[in-house]
């Protein structure tokens, strides 16, 4: 991984840390804010699949694994095969979930990114935690 600083998004939504986790590690949930199929085995360790469908009808997918999985911690590493720029495994996303009064703070930040791919994924993440706000708020 690289040493350029991480991109770091900040939000809050309106249900506790619990519910908010289930989207995180939950495949069912996890294609209702980020991918269009998702695979995730919740230890460390485990595998990450992430579809993501493309308006062309092409399909990206980002492959990792879990390194940390806790009640308030998600840490798993990122890339591409048909990116050489963003290979599996060369970076790595953290997010934490903190209770904030009725609510929770997410904080991601996504380690080790190039350069060529650091506005994607800024912009990548911060449309897919505004979804994430929007299907996790207040959801049983």
């Amino acid at each position: 991984m690289n040493d350029a600083p991480p991109i770091r998004h900040e939000i809050r939504i309106e249900a506790p840390p619990e519910m908010v986790r289930r989207f995180l590690v939950e495949p069912t949930r996890l294609t209702q804010w980020l991918a269009s199929r998702a695979e995730i085995e919740p230890r460390p360790g485990g595998k990450v699949r992430l579809e993501f469908a493309r308006p062309d009808g092409s399909i990206d997918v980002a492959t990792g694994e879990v390194i940390e999985l806790s009640s308030r911690r998600l840490v798993f590493t990122w890339g591409f095969a048909a990116n050489p720029d963003l290979a599996p495994g060369a970076s790595r996303v953290e997010i934490s979930l903190e209770p904030d009064g009725t609510g929770t703070l997410v904080r991601l930040e996504h380690h080790g990114l190039p350069a060529s791919q650091r506005d994607a994924h800024d912009g990548g993440w911060q449309f897919f935690l505004g979804r994430l706000r929007e299907v996790a708020g207040l959801r049983p």
